[in-house]
């Protein structure tokens, strides 16, 4: 009976994860990518060749930048690079997840596979702090409305 009340509560913990997602390369596209991890919010808007980028975490700096941050960005393959000043992370690379479309930071490309088991599934709805995803909301109502989008 102990055995079956561990391997019900070790299943009921994993709810919302899966193992062996599927990532694969993905062409640069325009779209809102966005993380909201709980205690940082990250949006990131590819219009043609130009950016805009939003940040806030809970962690303040002396000097915050006015954000949004905007500029060019160049493209080599999958992977994005932000020019322009005050861009902490200019480099992103478009990854599909389980179909979704997303961006990854070089740190999340080097990381996930050691996740056990990721949380795709909250991956796909919210991002994950190295990891954006595209939204179908505007970048300034992700903005507006930190945190969680509204369902």
């Amino acid at each position: 009976m102990r055995a079956l009340s561990l391997v019900l509560l070790l299943s009921l913990c994993s709810l919302g994860r899966m193992e062996g997602a599927d990532i694969l390369p993905l062409k640069p596209q325009d779209g809102v990518f966005f993380t909201y991890t709980g205690y940082m919010t990250t949006v990131l808007e590819l219009k043609k060749g130009h950016y805009r980028y939003w940040f806030e975490s809970d962690l303040k700096l002396p000097k915050e930048p006015t954000y949004p941050l905007a500029g060019e960005y160049s493209s080599t393959e999958g992977t994005i690079t932000l020019k322009g000043p005050g861009i902490s992370q200019p480099t992103w690379t478009f990854q599909s997840l389980d179909g979704t479309p997303t961006l990854w930071r070089p740190d999340a490309l080097n990381g996930f596979q050691k996740l056990s088991p990721p949380d795709v599934v909250r991956i796909k709805k919210f991002g994950g702090g190295s990891i954006l995803v595209l939204s179908d909301k505007s970048a300034a109502e992700l903005w507006k409305h930190r945190g969680a989008p509204s369902q």
